[in-house]
């Protein structure tokens, strides 16, 4: 909201600004008050958060508390450094004696010590019988002693184009209608220029030199950054349509068409290195016209200190706020481990990063216009508090292209002399190596061409590509491709969603695809099977299986153990239990007994499913051997010939289990992607 020169807030704002401006007489003598620009300035800010005397004086009540949420830590510090000053001022104007009885505190980073600091001068005051004014971050800084009070809870009012112009007043700068009102226009925006540019403005001799400055710095600022586009980026359909509903609801909110807490933006970007989750970032930034910020993990921890760390998080988050509509991306986010699987001797320093990242989140959410996303190797590996809904509600699979993909990523980084060339061998080797990968070996062919001075040629790429392929992956193509399709055969005969992409690379073979969040217990068997569909494939086509399922055999694990410590699935363990992967020491014997039987069940389902479909397994092994890549299309036709069993009978169950059935939210993420990596 704008405020004209009528407001109570900008009338109480100047009243103050002029009386701390004023000379000051004592004994008959007139001294000369000189308060820099900066204390000013948060002198106004004050006098607009508190709006007006009555709202002043409401915060001399004894035993009372205001709390200001002020999220930079220099606000809050700065302050607080400023309060004496500033309380002086609207004691005089109110006719109270707020230095005496009233207590300014304030938390300058979110740390268990910190708040402890609060808490301790907190209580302090209210023993005394004071009226407390608190500067925090979040009201969770607040101790549990300031729920049996009044209490007001405030934000630090920005600085607007008002607050200016009413410092240039006092600073023998008086703004005209006409200039005041250019500087009012640029609300909110001006709120996001670093403060040695207002102060810098306010230096200027003539007040439109004052305002010309502001405004060509915000003009400035407002350029669309430097750097890629989504346009510049390949991505796949799911991918293409995400991005597009970002920039959608992102163009909405600029036009006031939609309110920000209707706006579902926040994407968790996962899946293997090298595919392009930080270019995305910033290409949706790029198209977004986003003022973009970095915060990695090892950012933050460069200074090595919890303090330093939280201070860093704490920063890159108000800068975000600052300069809204922005994006502030968090990368390595399987940094921030699971503090329930989590144990060493850093275990301390991980729960409080954890507890100070999941406060700059909340932050950041309640924000207005802030794009809020995050990348992650591991998805599996990081704390599940971080990325529930409502903190990153969109969780999106970037991986490796698809041959048209990788086809584009290949002539883009090969230029115009490989126009004419015929890549389908090469793109053969290719597909299923990530993007950088590719990019790398169009590079090394390039090269291999420039040495012998002479156009790029299908053998230079040959060459390289040649030495990708391990041995071992020319003898056992098709096992491979027999595997593959024992994990796609299984989804579609147990009644799960239907593959989306199959692929056979000499790097990673996989079936990608969704299984459904909302589970009952025949979904848990049926999804255990698909983890364990390629070893059943091996076992009934080639009498054996191999040690190629390793990534299979830990997601069925992982999934199981999940199910079983955590889902509330079952009647005989109706907990949340802490048991980790990473730790199987600390599990019991009947636990492990349990996951057994898990398995067991699995495995079986598997081979029933296999049995009952061996002609379509290899027709799809035989298919998927000679293309290498199978899209939605295909697998459709593949698959439409598939003998379904049914999973209400009662041969779907042998198990001698007699857990009660019952529907339940997993309580951890349902794996996304089952992959096998040989």
């Amino acid at each position: 909201m704008h405020h004209d020169t009528s407001h109570p807030s900008t009338d109480y704002a100047r009243s103050l600004l002029r009386h701390l401006t004023q000379p000051e007489v004592s004994d008959g003598t007139s001294i000369v008050r000189s308060p820099t620009n900066l204390q000013l300035l948060y002198a106004a800010r004050l006098a607009f958060t508190f709006e007006d005397i009555p709202g002043t004086r409401a915060t001399a009540a004894p035993m009372t508390i205001t709390a200001i949420k002020a999220s930079s830590e220099f606000d809050r510090s700065t302050l607080a450094d400023f309060a004496e000053l500033i309380l002086a001022g609207m004691s005089d104007l109110c006719g109270l004696d707020l230095i005496t009885n009233t207590s300014v505190i304030f938390v300058r980073e979110g740390t268990d010590r910190a708040r402890a600091y609060l808490e301790r001068d907190l209580n302090s005051a209210i023993a005394g019988g004071k009226s407390v004014i608190a500067i925090i971050s979040d009201q969770d800084d607040l101790p549990d002693s300031a729920r049996y009070l009044p209490r007001c809870s405030l934000s630090l009012s920005p600085i607007t184009g008002d607050i200016i112009a009413e410092v240039m007043r006092v600073t023998w700068k008086a703004p005209s209608r006409r200039l005041a009102a250019m500087l009012r226009q640029h609300d909110p925006k001006i709120a996001s220029l670093p403060y040695c540019i207002i102060l810098g403005a306010l230096e200027q001799i003539e007040p439109g030199r004052t305002v010309e400055t502001v405004i060509k710095a915000l003009e400035r600022g407002t350029q669309p950054p430097d750097g890629p586009s989504l346009d510049d980026l390949y991505l796949s359909k799911s991918l293409q349509n995400h991005m597009d509903a970002v920039l959608t609801d992102i163009a909405d909110f600029r036009a006031g068409v939609v309110a920000w807490p209707d706006v579902s933006v926040s994407t968790l970007l996962f899946g293997p290195p090298g595919n392009g989750k930080t270019s995305l970032a910033r290409a949706l930034a790029g198209s977004g016209r986003l003022h973009y910020v970095s915060c990695s993990f090892s950012d933050c921890q460069a200074n090595g200190s919890l303090s330093d760390f939280l201070k860093a998080l704490q920063k890159r988050c108000a800068e975000a706020i600052a300069h809204a509509p922005s994006l502030i991306f968090f990368d390595e986010l399987d940094s921030y481990v699971d503090r329930g699987a989590y144990s060493g001797r850093n275990d301390t320093y991980m729960r409080l990063a954890v507890n100070g990242l999941l406060q700059v989140l909340s932050q950041l959410n309640d924000a207005p216009g802030v794009v809020v996303a995050a990348a992650t190797n591991h998805p599996d590996d990081v704390d599940p508090a971080i990325i529930r809904a409502g903190r990153f509600d969109h969780h999106i699979m970037v991986g490796p292209p698809d041959i048209e993909g990788a086809g584009t990523i290949l002539r883009k980084r090969l230029g115009s002399g490989a126009i004419h060339l015929d890549l389908s061998r090469a793109l053969n080797a290719l597909t299923g190596l990530s993007g950088a990968d590719i990019s790398t070996s169009a590079a090394k062919a390039l090269s291999i061409a420039r040495r012998a001075r002479r156009p790029i040629q299908v053998e230079d790429l040959l060459t390289v590509t040649g030495k990708l392929i391990p041995a071992s992956f020319s003898d056992n193509t098709w096992r491979i491709a027999v595997h593959e399709a024992g994990h796609a055969i299984a989804r579609a005969c147990l009644s799960l969603p239907h593959p989306e992409r199959v692929l056979l690379s000499p790097t990673s073979s996989f079936v990608e695809g969704n299984f459904p969040s909302l589970l009952r217990r025949p979904d848990v068997d049926a999804i255990l099977a698909v983890f364990l569909g390629g070893r059943a494939a091996e076992r009934h086509v080639f009498a054996d299986i191999s040690s190629g399922a390793e990534a299979d055999l830990r997601q069925a694990t992982k999934f199981a153990l999940d199910i079983k410590t955590r889902s509330g699935l079952t009647t005989d363990n109706a907990l949340h239990l802490g048991y980790s992967m990473d730790r199987p020491e600390t599990w019991p014997p009947t636990l492990h007994d349990a996951l057994l039987r898990m398995m067991q069940v699995g495995g079986n389902l598997a081979a029933k499913a296999i049995a009952a479909n061996e002609a379509q397994l290899l027709a799809f092994a035989k298919a998927l051997q000679e293309e290498r890549e199978l899209g939605s299309h295909r697998l459709k036709e593949l698959l439409s010939g598939i003998t379904v069993l049914d999973r209400t009978n009662d041969g779907f169950h042998k198990t001698k289990s007699s857990e009660h059935i019952e529907m339940a939210l997993v309580g951890t993420q349902v794996p996304t992607q089952p992959t096998t990596t040989r």
